[in-house]
């Protein structure tokens, strides 16, 4: 796996390495989102624990209904613009959470994300794959895996420091902020679709 850190981060593409910091972001945004949201829920907006807990099942079912069209959007607008949809129908669905305080709202705001979460995650680790090539497979999946769990190890408590430097009311902005430097990675990702060659040699 170092070997194919080095790889990626020397070659004269950096789209590899590129895609990798959009999805250390993304996943930092939703796994503070995952961990924080039943207190937030709790706390700020009022609702019982169980209740608040309840409501990310509209990310859940929504991103399940949704991963077999997710990968037929890609194949119509691309799998970058794929992601890029997804990443704004993820902002664009917390910033409205952050003003809709109503339960029912929020259910269905959280299924729109969910939909947003689909379009990101089917198309991601097959954009690595493209990029690494069929020879390195496993490296590349290594790669996508080394990211999204560090992210998961790191990200709530990464999270949990900023709301003990602030409040729990942050939730919204602070996983706004994580999704918004994500897209600003993926904007910079030039490889990775269907019939692009790998990026390293």
């Amino acid at each position: 796996i170092l070997e194919a850190i080095r790889q990626v981060s020397f070659a004269e593409d950096k789209s590899a390495i590129a895609m990798l910091f959009a999805i250390l972001m993304w996943f930092f945004g939703y796994n503070a989102i995952e961990t924080w949201f039943t207190k937030y829920g709790n706390e700020v907006l009022g609702f019982s624990t169980p209740d608040a807990s309840f409501l990310l099942n509209g990310i859940a079912l929504s991103f399940v209904l949704f991963a077999v069209p997710a990968g037929a959007v890609a194949g119509r607008i691309g799998r970058k613009n794929a992601i890029l949809s997804g990443l704004v129908i993820m902002i664009g669905s917390l910033v409205a959470l952050w003003v809709v305080t109503d339960y029912w709202t929020i259910l269905g705001i959280l299924a729109v994300a969910g939909v947003g979460w689909a379009l990101i995650n089917v198309n991601s680790i097959v954009m690595i794959w493209q990029m690494l090539g069929q020879e390195r497979l496993g490296a590349g999946t290594g790669l996508y895996y080394l990211a999204s769990m560090s992210a998961a190890i790191c990200g709530p408590l990464l999270a949990g420091v900023i709301f003990d430097l602030t409040s729990i009311a942050t939730l919204y902005p602070v996983s706004i902020g994580f999704l918004v430097a994500a897209f600003v990675f993926m904007i910079s990702v030039r490889t990775g679709e269907v019939h692009d060659t790998a990026v390293i040699d």
